[in-house]
């Protein structure tokens, strides 16, 4: 796969989390649309990582290099990575620990997603022009 074909394959993987973190969150499905919405950011931070060419195994790893890379260069506002580590730490409690968050809490979460991934896409247009 191209590294252009990887990125549009991230961009409509986290697309289609999104949307499935919302329908989840509408039923009241608040622990499996926490870590939907968690995995649509991940997908986002690995697109944009992926135009440096830079790929991690541990999502820690992304997350930190993400910030290191972009946000810590100004290209992306710091409110994305704190939305990012958040929904990281939110999914974590919600996989691992089985604490189901409440709507406030997983609707600012997809909606801090929401917001990230608009930004991704814009930053990313030349490489999703035509997909």
């Amino acid at each position: 796969m191209t590294e252009a074909a990887e990125i549009i394959a991230l961009v409509r993987a986290a697309e289609e989390d999104e949307a499935i973190a919302a329908r989840l969150l509408g039923a009241g499905e608040y622990r499996q649309a926490v870590s939907r919405g968690y995995y649509a950011a991940f997908y986002y931070v690995t697109a944009v990582l992926r135009t440096r060419d830079l790929s991690y195994k541990r999502h820690a790893a992304a997350i930190a290099a993400f910030n290191k890379e972009f946000v810590r260069a100004g290209l992306f506002p710091a409110e994305d990575y704190a939305g990012v580590k958040n929904a990281f730490e939110l999914r974590h409690e919600a996989d691992y620990r089985l604490i189901n968050h409440g709507d406030a809490v997983v609707r600012e979460t997809l909606n801090a997603v929401g917001n990230f991934g608009a930004r991704v896409r814009e930053a990313l247009g030349p490489y999703l022009a035509g997909r």
